[in-house]
């Protein structure tokens, strides 16, 4: 297990959920979402803080928080990649799409 702080909130990360070595951990505004990258040339993983839960894998690494924390830039190449990461974010963004497809 690995042990996190921050802004006075203590973390424990499962290490056996998501490897032994991270080259970027980085936390959003909001304190809901953690973004890994496990080694250098790993995609980004979005972890839900209060118990770990992978909630998607993002192509790209070097992950970066919206302020609002409802995206996740990741960059990989040449390439700079956006996208949503909050869950009722996602959620309205597929319902639009569907209701799009009708």
């Amino acid at each position: 297990n690995v042990f996190g702080r921050k802004e006075g909130r203590d973390y424990i990360f499962n290490t056996s959920l998501i490897g032994n070595l991270f080259s970027d951990i980085t936390f959003s505004p909001d304190d809901i979402y953690m973004a890994i990258v496990v080694n250098d040339d790993s995609d980004t993983w979005l972890l839900h803080l209060d118990d770990n839960f992978k909630i998607m894998e993002f192509i790209g690494n070097k992950p970066v928080f919206s302020p609002d924390s409802k995206y996740l830039m990741t960059i990989k190449e040449n390439e700079i990649f956006l996208y949503p990461c909050d869950i009722k974010l996602m959620f309205q963004l597929f319902d639009q799409y569907f209701k799009s497809k009708k």
